[in-house]
């Protein structure tokens, strides 16, 4: 099946949101978006975006039958395993772009070094000397880099008071939206897809992705300005060296750390919202119970920017790969070595 790749530049002409798991411990008072969309969110608008560029859907999908055959009858989920979206064959993690420039994450550990310092730590039961950051201040917080950028300041915040909940539902006092502190910046992710599709009668169709200006797309319905160019989809993922460096939020076992002289790292929750288009042609949230949203299992995954000393190169390669191709085609489990 020929097949091309795109870079998609997705540049906000506004605030925007992105929604991602509710920290538990405080769920009722702030909403806040995350930085990044997630993977899952990038799949469903590209899926979205095929089906009216191609015309299957206005005010609702108008071809149920064929718009199965274009992006796959259900959204992605990491439990189901399997990476099955009709014309859509992989997606790269989410990155940021400044103008026409993609920038690069930089490690964690860069303004740190690793030194391996005399003495007795336990771990498993194993005696090892005392792996230490020279540099590093346990009080502050290690801030993730994308070049030179801190990507703390690429980000401001913009505080909304309340939000549309009826008075019978459990709502949010504050709202926290988010807007890129410079008009140059944009998110930047690669995808491969189809250039041909057939319909239900088996006949070849033509492919039809574009720029487009506008789109909307997060939790709010966020502004967004899409442009489109055919390129090369990067390479990740080499085993060259011994230091990983997750380009992306990784989904790893506990094993790894076998395989680890010490990690640079940090966890986060993950969660998304599966959707359907099998029962009653409608996109259902819950197959069973109409009206409530069908969640996926609680993950936690490495976060981007998260770097591993590898003791085991070979090892860690497969730990973060081996029956892991659906998560690699979700944008999942992406990494560069040094």
């Amino acid at each position: 099946m020929k097949t091309k790749t795109y870079l998609i530049r997705l540049k906000p002409l506004g605030k925007f949101f992105f929604g991602g798991e509710v920290n538990p411990a405080a769920p009722l008072y702030y909403n806040q978006s995350l930085n990044f969309p997630q993977q899952t969110g990038l799949i469903g608008f590209l899926r979205h975006q095929l089906l009216i560029q191609n015309g299957l859907i206005t005010n609702g999908i108008t071809d149920w039958d064929n718009a199965d055959r274009l992006i796959g009858s259900k959204s992605y989920r990491i439990e189901d395993g399997k990476f099955e979206l009709g014309a859509l064959k992989r997606i790269s993690p989410c990155l940021l772009a400044k103008a026409d420039v993609i920038l690069n994450i930089q490690p964690k550990d860069k303004d740190f070094s690793l030194k391996m310092q005399k003495g007795v730590s336990h771990y498993h039961c194993r005696r090892e000397s005392i792996p230490l950051f020279s540099g590093y201040d346990p009080k502050q917080e290690i801030n993730i880099f994308w070049d030179a950028i801190n990507e703390n300041e690429m980000f401001i915040d913009e505080e909304n008071p309340g939000i549309d909940k009826h008075a019978i539902e459990k709502g949010y006092f504050k709202q926290v939206w988010k807007r890129f502190a410079e008009k140059d910046y944009a998110f930047a992710f690669y995808v491969e897809m189809a250039t041909l599709w057939k319909d239900i009668r088996n006949e070849e169709r033509l492919i039809v992705f574009n720029s487009k200006n506008p789109v909307v797309f997060g939790k709010e319905q966020s502004v967004f300005k899409m442009s489109v160019t055919e390129t090369a989809f990067p390479n990740f993922n080499d085993k060259e060296g011994t230091q990983f460096l997750l380009l992306s939020d990784t989904l790893a076992g506990v094993e790894i750390f076998d395989h680890l002289q010490y990690a640079c790292s940090d966890v986060g929750n993950y969660r998304t919202v599966f959707t359907s288009n099998v029962k009653n042609r409608i996109f259902n949230f819950n197959l069973k119970n109409e009206g409530k949203n069908v969640r996926s299992k609680s993950w936690q995954l490495l976060k981007r920017g998260s770097v591993l000393y590898a003791t085991d190169k070979n090892a860690v390669h497969r730990c973060l790969t081996a029956d892991k191709e659906h998560l690699i085609k979700a944008g999942f489990n992406h990494f560069i070595t040094k």
